[in-house]
């Protein structure tokens, strides 16, 4: 997430609209607005989702590449595998593979 080539400008910006559309589409009905304004309320407040999707909108490559370094690289973390036995068999996939962090997408 780091490198200036994990995801293009482009794929930022339709990022940008599918979460535009999702969050109006969301508000357009009772339930999705009352879930929309009771989450935001509770977990940063109503001002901050008022700009909520102005303040996304600005968000620039590099802006989510700092934010990376930051927060995700090099920090720790915790990685979940949910698979059958047989998806897991079929990968070949160890523990210690994902301890190495040996499995790429």
């Amino acid at each position: 997430m780091g490198d200036s080539s994990y995801f293009s400008e482009d794929e930022l910006n339709a990022t940008k609209q599918q979460r535009i559309v999702s969050t109006m589409q969301s508000l357009e009905r009772a339930s999705g607005f009352a879930h929309q304004v009771g989450f935001w309320w509770a977990v940063t407040g109503l001002d901050y989702f008022y700009g909520y999707v102005d303040m996304m909108a600005r968000q620039t490559p590099a802006d989510l590449q700092r934010y990376a370094s930051t927060y995700i690289i090099g920090r720790p973390h915790v990685t979940g595998v949910l698979l059958s036995p047989q998806a897991r068999q079929a990968l070949s996939l160890t523990e210690s593979m994902l301890l190495e962090g040996a499995v790429r997408p």
